[in-house]
């Protein structure tokens, strides 16, 4: 009875069209926007799109999974030569609008750089002295010895993209 069982879940698992799979990243193609990926059931899938359209550019979002990366694989209409990665355990590279604006920064980094600047400008203060040799009231002038307001990170960070 088992083996008829057996038999009956192999037929219908074929007529069953597979929603998604999981698998290992072996090679990642940078120029074609694609990965290969093999299954975990052992099946080889070449050139898994990493974008909703295979063309030459770069634009929009595109997620670079790391070689040996687990990923979860689907397909267009059921079919494997238009597999596509739904989902990576580990990212290498994600790439936006081709990367014409460079990396993203690193708000703490940046913010404890800028700090250091405006506590060094803060302190540096200059007593302008006239012709006759005095110093001038407009030393003590608030637009030019102005003190700095340090920066945090909410003036700078977008709350909405984090990485």
């Amino acid at each position: 009875m088992s083996e008829i069982k057996e038999l009956i879940q192999k037929l219908v698992k074929k007529s069953i069209p597979v929603v998604a799979s999981v698998g290992l990243v072996t090679s990642v193609d940078f120029e074609e926007h694609s990965c290969d990926v093999k299954l975990t059931d052992g099946t080889e899938l070449p050139a898994v799109r990493l974008r909703a359209v295979m063309d030459d550019k770069a634009e929009g979002l595109i997620i670079y999974p790391k070689i040996g990366s687990h990923v979860i694989v689907s397909s267009i209409n059921n079919k494997s030569e238009q597999s596509f990665v739904v989902m990576a355990s580990e990212v290498d590279i994600i790439l936006f609008d081709e990367g014409k604006n460079g990396g993203l920064v690193k708000i703490e980094a940046l913010v404890k750089r800028l700090n250091r600047l405006e506590e060094q400008m803060n302190s540096h203060q200059h007593i302008y002295i006239n012709a006759a040799g005095a110093p001038t009231p407009t030393t003590l002038d608030s637009l030019t010895n102005s003190k700095m307001v340090q920066t945090k990170v909410a003036d700078l960070e977008n709350e909405k993209f984090k990485h």
